[in-house]
């Protein structure tokens, strides 16, 4: 929807409206809310964080449209919010109670990921970003790989243009209908659309030369579903089954970009270079799925409940050959391989070992559950839950591969891609019992089966749980659970799958992956709410999570010589929640409300240097802190009829820090600053009733925004590891450097209701 158009509808549905309401026994009521703002920095530089995933324009804005009918037994509404604006929505929806309903909508909403962004490239279309011709031919040196003059590239960027701004917009659709063919009985029918379509930040490399590029990639994809479905809703019995149907469709699912320090491809014994490089995007793909749901209520006050789902994915895109190199042909010389030759064209389409990818995923989702109530107060359920991903596509054999566009790569012989599978099973029991009427008490078991083609190939968790619920009084009441869980492997550990062909390790035969490792978990929940008939309520929450991860065997070396027998990886975490909120009156035109929020997550990570080779001299372990609190609160005044506002303030303070606990003797360590971000809102939002229909508007937002952060302050647009004036290593950046910033709005508006 273009915002032309959008403010059309809102225009014609008045109209319309309207006129339907002189013309019959219609009961029609709209509402519009009309403003003019204007928002100031108190800096000149720019701030896209302000408006990151919103649009607050200046001038005249159709804040909110609404419009409500009535008809003996239809219904029907229609609202637009931010009319003409980068974050619009639209909402219709209607129908007639047990008959059918309907809702149709429409939303934009962006993501802007800088508004000062700078870069030499510019977009070709296809996914295509040139450089000027003499821009590389300039930069090109016969003699060497990516040597270039730095003062003659910082030249090139400082002109470059400004793309105005970095950002995504993501445009969603949908239409919902559904009919009651019979009492018991609901027919469906869905369907939905989201595009993405702008411009984003987009970290690449080119060669072996390290070459890194951040790049403004174009983006412009549609993602399509269709839903229908059948329900069964009986008194005793209920059962349903759905079709869903969702498509991806990427208009760019290849990008290429030019090199900026060659502009022809080069062959010599030593090294390759291409003039361009190439990438693939999100490839085009589909997936169907059909589920089917059922429920029955059995004798003693028990029920029965499964639910089975499958689901086919395909893609079958074109494959992207090795490379864009036209230097690395056939017969041209590689240091990979014993006879000196790459073996194929290994730019040529025809030399991929189809012209297409067969790739195919299936998904079966199984869930049964069984509860029933016993004797007394005794409650008790069990069920059982299985996912098994496999896939099904075609196994292809590739003699080797390019990486970065730069070289051809076979030393480690023929390589094939792996149709794995996943499976994951969970069975579990529960029990709840009233041991009074104001004391409940509760206990359960879980175990839970893992098996994946993964270092760890099979893992097995058991998991215990106990609860208690104190309800003393009906305004009152305390609910805490506690977890234990404890999982393992339960197959030897593959080393094989650290290794080359030449059994070779290339990871550190230590390390574990956090997802799949032994890990002992403790798990505690507590909440507390309070609510009274005088408005006053109060609730308190609190999640803590913590991990501990752990060596699966005896020896963590593999067999490898000199490697320290530990565990590599993350080693423990803590993640820590509390949250409160409390509502209160202050008399009878003043309601306050306030609420409070920390989290924090603390992380041990062990390494080593060595990488595959570790030793102990080596090893190295950082912990990081992550901690935010926020806070705020809110003033309601309502003192008459005509007069309403409210005033608030929340605050969000977040920080980060990295530190090392543990170095081998062969380290030395540079201490990162710590990272620190403060976000500070003040808001007012006034009305006041001038006559029945008509109110006057008032609004202000105070936004300060603080940030202190090496990684992203001050981006430059080139930059050198070599730091001299001509060099083998350089990086080019966007320079979209996030900013502090201070903003004030303003709006002045009228609502009307007619």
């Amino acid at each position: 929807m273009r915002i032309s158009k959008a403010l059309a509808i809102v225009v014609l549905a008045a109209l319309a409206a309207t006129a339907w309401a002189e013309e019959a026994a219609v009961k029609v009521e709209q509402q519009a809310d009309v403003l003019i703002q204007h928002t100031w920095f108190d800096t000149t530089r720019p701030a896209y964080k302000f408006n990151e995933y919103r649009s607050v324009p200046n001038g005249l804005v159709l804040d909110r449209y609404s419009l409500d009918l009535g008809y003996t037994d239809y219904r029907a509404s229609f609202q637009a919010l931010h009319v003409n604006q980068a974050d619009q929505s639209y909402k219709a929806e209607g129908g007639s109670p047990g008959r059918f309903t309907y809702k149709a909508w429409f939303d934009d909403a962006p993501h802007v990921y800088a508004n000062n962004a700078q870069s030499p490239y510019t977009n070709q279309g296809h996914g295509y970003l040139a450089l000027p011709d003499e821009l590389q031919a300039a930069m090109q040196r016969d003699a060497g790989l990516y040597v270039a003059i730095s003062t003659g590239m910082l030249s090139v960027m400082s002109v470059s243009p400004n793309i105005a701004p970095l950002q995504v917009q993501n445009e969603r659709s949908g239409v919902d209908f559904n009919y009651r063919p019979g009492q018991d009985w609901v027919v469906g029918i869905s369907g939905s659309r989201l595009h993405k379509f702008g411009t984003k930040p987009m970290g690449t490399a080119l060669g072996g030369g390290g070459l890194g590029i951040e790049l403004p990639v174009p983006i412009d994809n549609n993602a399509y579903e269709v839903g229908l479905g059948a329900d069964y809703l009986g008194k005793d019995v209920q059962a349903g089954a759905h079709y869903n149907y969702s498509k991806f469709d990427n208009k760019i699912p290849v990008l290429i970009w030019d090199n900026p320090k060659r502009s022809t491809d080069i062959d010599t014994t030593a090294t390759k270079a291409s003039s361009m490089a190439r990438m693939a995007l999100d490839p085009n793909n589909m997936a169907h799925n059909i589920s089917a749901s059922a429920g029955v209520n059995l004798p003693m006050r028990s029920r029965l409940s499964a639910e089975v789902g499958y689901s086919v994915m395909r893609q079958d895109d074109e494959f992207m050959p090795y490379t864009i190199n036209t230097a690395l042909s056939a017969g041209a010389t590689t240091t990979s391989r014993a006879d000196g030759k790459i073996p194929l064209n290994a730019w040529d389409p025809k030399a991929m070992p189809a012209s297409n990818v067969d790739a195919k995923l299936t998904a079966l989702n199984q869930n049964y559950r069984l509860s029933m109530r016993g004797a007394g107060d005794l409650r008790v359920s069990g069920g059982y839950q299985s996912y098994n991903l496999k896939n099904k596509g075609t196994s292809y054999t590739f003699p080797g591969y390019v990486g970065a566009d730069q070289s051809w790569n076979g030393g480690l012989g023929a390589i094939s891609n792996e149709l794995f599978e996943y499976k994951k099973d969970k069975a579990d029991v529960k029990a709840d019992y009233d041991l009074f009427n104001t004391v409940s008490v509760g206990g359960g078991y879980a175990i839970e089966w893992k098996k994946m083609e993964r270092e760890i190939p099979k893992t097995k968790e058991h998991q215990y749980s106990a609860s208690l619920v104190f309800r003393p009084v009906q305004a009152f009441f305390v609910n805490g659970t506690y977890l234990v869980a404890r999982r393992r492997m339960t197959e030897d550990f593959d080393f094989a799958g650290y290794q080359n062909s030449a059994a070779k390790f290339v990871e550190a035969p230590g390390l574990r992956r956090f997802d799949v490792s032994d890990r002992n978990r403790n798990q505690g929940r507590v909440q507390v709410g309070y609510t009274t008939r005088s408005d006053v309520s109060m609730s308190l929450s609190t999640l803590v999570v913590k991990d501990k991860y752990r060596a699966d065997s005896a020896d963590m070396t593999g067999g490898l010589a000199g490697a320290p027998n530990q565990l590599y990886g993350l080693t423990k975490e803590a993640n820590q929640t509390y949250g409160a909120e409390l509502g209160f009156p202050l008399g009878n035109a003043v309601t306050a409300e306030l609420y409070g929020e920390h989290d924090s997550g603390r992380r041990f990570i062990q390494s080593n240097k060595g990488g595959a080779a570790p030793t102990a001299a080596n090893d190295w372990t950082l912990r990081s802190l992550e901690r935010s609190n926020g806070g705020g609160v809110a003033l309601a005044f309502r003192p008459g009829e005509k007069l309403r506002a409210k005033v608030s303030y929340d605050a969000m303070y977040s920080t980060f820090d990295v530190e090392p606990r543990e170095l081998g003797s062969a380290l030395t360590y540079a201490d990162l600053p710590q990272t620190k971000r403060l976000t500070q809102v003040a808001r007012f939002d006034g009305t006041y009733k001038l006559t029945e229909n008509l109110s006057f508007l008032a609004r202000y937002s105070f936004e300060k925004f603080n940030i202190q952060d090496w990684a992203v302050d001050d981006i430059p647009l080139m930059s050198s590891t070599s730091g001299t004036t001509t060099f083998a290593s350089d990086s080019i950046y966007l320079g979209n450097s996030l900013r502090s910033y201070v903003a004030h709005t303003v709006g002045l508006g009228l609502s009307y209701t007619f």
